[in-house]
């Protein structure tokens, strides 16, 4: 099968021998939206501009279409980069910004004035098509990036943080946008951000990276409540992470000896051996929080005291300190939590199923 872009056991070791991004494997269907996540330092961006050629591979092959462009320049790449401060020419105006790539590839004049027409068309342009683009808003540079990105009909859109210089009610709007104009073209888009929410919202699939390596590959959902490595679990949502030590696992539901008693949860990714450490990655959306007196006596259920309560709109967090002195939040519609409600101890009850049992990492 000939994906869109496979990359192929892609390492970067930078001059002073540091590694940046170790050996991993990904391939991506045509038309995918896939974002890389992780925290600063992780290799994500390195791996971004590898992909575009800015930076150059020390190990591994890069295809797109099933053709190896890792020995090629950037300008000879079948992809646009878009870029957090968007690189606009001050100079120029609108009309002339998008057209500038097809001039680079010296394309015919009528060819040239019929696509930056129908980009600008399609991105609702037509009215700044003469201003400077010093004369623009943030949301305004940003429509003009990406159809100065799309206009040259790339294989592959690459996106290095391009959303991170809007505010935020202005991110929000500009997301939905570009996931719709993405679904419209029908262009692969890779794209990296620090944001998590920004990669839950506009993925197909999500990259977690850490030091170099590619912890997880899975669709938003997957990641959010199966996590593979506690990493994962720690760094994705908000999850509760009790540390733990196997005791069994039957059926694949695993039972996990923690400070705050056993508790279970469904393995993923090896199974550790008994007496093994274990972690326990409880997603605080299948949590319910419940006066401590009233909750069921067999369910698996951590107590503690209600410490804050955060109303934001129609949600609440809800901020709990568990007995072992651990902080946990728990985050649901403010109807389920009058503002009274305020029991002596609570209990947090969960479905053993909703909840993830990981080897614990190597130190």
């Amino acid at each position: 099968m000939r994906y869109d872009l496979e990359l192929v056991k892609l390492g970067k070791t930078f001059p002073n021998g540091t590694p940046a991004v170790a050996e991993f494997d990904l391939q991506v269907q045509k038309g995918e939206f896939v974002s890389f996540v992780g925290p600063s330092g992780c290799g994500k961006t390195t791996t971004l501009r590898m992909i575009a050629g800015f930076e150059a591979v020390s190990i591994g092959d890069i295809l797109i279409q099933g053709r190896n462009v890792g020995d090629m320049p950037p300008e000879r790449r079948p992809t646009s980069t878009i870029f957090q401060n968007f690189a606009l020419f001050p100079h120029m105006t609108v009309r002339q910004n998008i057209e500038y790539g097809l001039r680079v590839k010296r394309l015919r004049g009528a060819e040239r004035s019929r696509r930056v027409a129908g980009i600008m068309e399609r991105l609702g342009l037509g009215p700044i098509a003469d201003e400077r683009t010093t004369a623009l808003s943030g949301g305004q540079r940003q429509r003009v990036a990406l159809a100065r990105g799309l206009v040259v009909e790339p294989d592959i859109l690459l996106l290095d943080e391009p959303l991170g210089a809007l505010d935020a009610n202005l991110r929000k709007s500009v997301q939905h946008e570009l996931k719709l104009l993405q679904r419209n073209v029908g262009i692969t888009f890779v794209f990296v951000t620090h944001a998590q929410s920004e990669a839950l919202t506009l993925s197909d699939r999500i990259v977690v990276m850490n030091r170099g390596r590619a912890e997880q590959v899975s669709t938003p959902h997957e990641l959010y409540t199966r996590p593979q490595s506690a990493f994962v679990a720690r760094f994705i949502g908000r999850n509760i992470i009790l540390d733990g030590r196997m005791l069994g696992c039957a059926d694949g539901i695993a039972t996990v000896e923690t400070p705050s008693g056993v508790l279970r949860g469904r393995v993923n990714g090896p199974t550790p051996s008994p007496g093994a450490p274990a972690v326990l990655s409880i997603p605080s959306e299948a949590v319910d929080v419940v006066d401590a007196a009233q909750a069921p006596i067999d369910a698996d259920r951590l107590v503690g005291r209600l410490a804050s309560r955060l109303l934001i709109g129609t949600a609440v967090q809800l901020g709990i300190t568990l007995g072992d002195g651990q902080e946990a939040t728990v985050e649901s519609h403010a109807s389920r939590y009058a503002p009274g409600w305020a029991p002596e101890s609570v209990a947090l009850v969960w479905d053993p199923a909703d909840a993830t049992v990981l080897a614990a990492p190597t130190p």
